[in-house]
């Protein structure tokens, strides 16, 4: 029975046959998107892995000296059997060799990902031209960081404390060393906590070198919290007005159609992070210096992209003379190639590859449309202004292709909508429904944190621990419990929709944007509070003596 009608037979014929259409539209786009996900989760969605193995003599020795944001998180320096020594340096600066350098390198694995990750961008440098490049690497214990905001902020910490630490060291160091540069090697979550600590100014202050593998960093596609939306957007506020954005060399590589994860429009324009020339965006599949594609965890090892970024290394980091931001951005571009049109994706069963992009950077908005089609009754109206109000709030780079934009934000109304339709016949009323889209959305986010809790408790104690979710998600969630639990509210449109509806709405439909959706709280908040306050008194329960 669809919202606010009470049988099928009272409805107008008219309005009927539209809503009869909507509902098939809605399982053609559900069975198009179950289709899409069975080929991208199949071998034929890019092609096999042409990637080749890195191979190195790796080694880690723990650096027990730096303090870094939490007990659970450690600092390993990496040293390869092949490596010159520390002494050939010393001896080299002795005799008044100026071009003995080094540069200072993090790396910072990714959600899942651990210190060991580093060897192979640690081994591709080792018959560098350019200075020699001193690597270190960050653990994290595992921690899945993308699907919850509170520890991926506690990363960041530890990244500029790792950084920081190192810089003092060095400062402390008996003779010091020529030291020519700062980079932080990210690969996928890694790089959004690089760039959070980047925006503080001890990213300007180093003139840090950034390389992001497999990062999106225009969106997380697992951002689903109110937290998680809040953190991104205060990064992208201080990097807009920090001095990173000027002085920071930030690249940007993507792996291409083979990646499930991060999409190659996830990654962004990285001109919207830094100043024009500063920055350097390629997918791994068609930069004519790499031409292979690379999935998620791949992108760490590929022997292609390793080469290709080792290449950038000597390049930016040359023994004669230390190089601008822009120069060192200028010479990365240049060792991974200009973009090869003839290496594009190829069609998969005849569908382009960027709609099955687009049906994974959508799925996880099918949240906000469920919200938006409780909120309000189906309408050809309603959809077109909610696919108006996502496009209007998608990244820079979604917002660039608008017939997608719209269709796809199309599509995501009028499958929600059935599944809004089928759940309210279940459900019974608005709040728990949107309980419920509330709940649902935190699933990820306390998985992280029960994992982070089992790894973290038994050795480090609960001074270790972080937060299950920050505080603006507690409030959310303490209306929606507390409304729910007064009772439901009537679905019965009939009176139009109140003020706080309409506005709630609007905040579903702009959730519906690739990394909004954690809007969904703030949308679920504002009808739980309004509602909540204009209950009738006798509805309350009654106070007992």
């Amino acid at each position: 029975v669809e919202r606010g009608e009470t049988s099928p037979r009272a409805m107008p014929r008219p309005r009927a046959a539209r809503l009869a259409a909507f509902d098939v539209a809605g399982v053609v786009a559900l069975v198009a998107v179950a289709a899409a996900w069975c080929v991208v989760l199949s071998t034929a969605y890019g092609g096999e892995n042409r990637c080749d193995m890195s191979y190195m003599y790796p080694s880690f020795f723990p650096v027990t000296n730096v303090a870094l944001a939490s007990p659970a998180h450690a600092l390993y320096r990496y040293r390869d059997a092949r490596a010159r020594d520390d002494d050939v340096d010393d001896r080299a600066r002795a005799s008044g060799d100026a071009s003995a350098c080094v540069v200072i390198n993090v790396f910072v694995p990714g959600t899942g990902g651990g210190y060991g990750q580093a060897r192979s961008a640690a081994s591709g440098t080792l018959e560098s031209e350019g200075c020699r490049v001193e690597h270190y690497a960050l653990d994290f214990a595992e921690e899945l960081s993308a699907y919850n905001g509170m520890l991926l902020a506690r990363q960041a910490k530890s990244v500029a404390r790792a950084l920081d630490g190192l810089r003092t060291l060095e400062r402390a160091r008996t003779g010091r060393r020529v030291v020519a540069g700062w980079s932080v090697v990210g690969h996928s979550a890694g790089g959004l906590a690089a760039m959070e600590a980047a925006a503080s100014a001890l990213g300007s202050e180093l003139g840090l070198t950034i390389v992001n593998l497999a990062t999106p960093s225009a969106w997380n596609p697992v951002s689903l919290t109110l937290t998680q939306r809040a953190r991104e957007a205060g990064v992208r506020r201080r990097w807009r007005t920090s001095d990173a954005r000027r002085s920071v060399a930030l690249v940007s590589v993507v792996g291409g159609e083979r990646d499930r994860q991060v999409s190659s429009s996830a990654m962004g324009f990285v001109d919207d992070w830094v100043e024009e020339g500063l920055g350097v965006s390629a997918s791994a599949s068609t930069a004519s210096r790499v031409g292979v594609s690379a999935d998620h965890r791949c992108a760490a090892w590929c022997k292609q992209l390793i080469v290709a970024i080792s290449r950038g290394f000597a390049e930016a980091f040359p023994r004669s003379k230390v190089l601008t931001a822009h120069q060192r951005a200028r010479a990365f571009r240049d060792t991974l190639g200009d973009k090869d049109a003839a290496r594009a994706p190829s069609p998969t069963f005849g569908v382009p590859a960027r709609a099955y992009e687009a049906t994974q950077e959508r799925t996880p908005s099918a949240l906000a449309g469920v919200v938006a089609n409780v909120l309000a009754p189906r309408s050809v109206m309603s959809a077109f202004a909610f696919a108006l109000i996502a496009h209007a709030a998608s990244p820079s780079i979604l917002r660039q292709r608008v017939v997608e934009s719209v269709i796809a934000s199309l599509a995501v109304y009028v499958a929600s909508g059935w599944i809004a339709n089928r759940a309210f016949d279940v459900r019974g009323d608005v709040r728990r429904a949107l309980t419920m889209c509330m709940v649902l959305a935190h699933v990820p986010s306390l998985i992280a944190w029960a994992h982070h809790v089992l790894r973290t408790l038994p050795t480090y104690g609960f001074h270790a621990l972080v937060p299950p979710f920050g505080a603006m998600d507690a409030v959310a969630l303490c209306f929606a419990a507390a409304s729910t639990r007064f009772g439901a509210i009537a679905r019965d449109q009939s009176s139009g929709a109140s003020r706080a509806r309409q506005v709630a709405w609007c905040l579903a439909a702009g959730a519906a944007a690739p990394g909004n959706v954690g809007l969904i709280h703030i949308a679920g908040a504002v009808v739980h509070c309004a509602e909540t306050l204009r209950l009738p008194r006798a509805s309350l329960p009654k106070k007992v003596a």
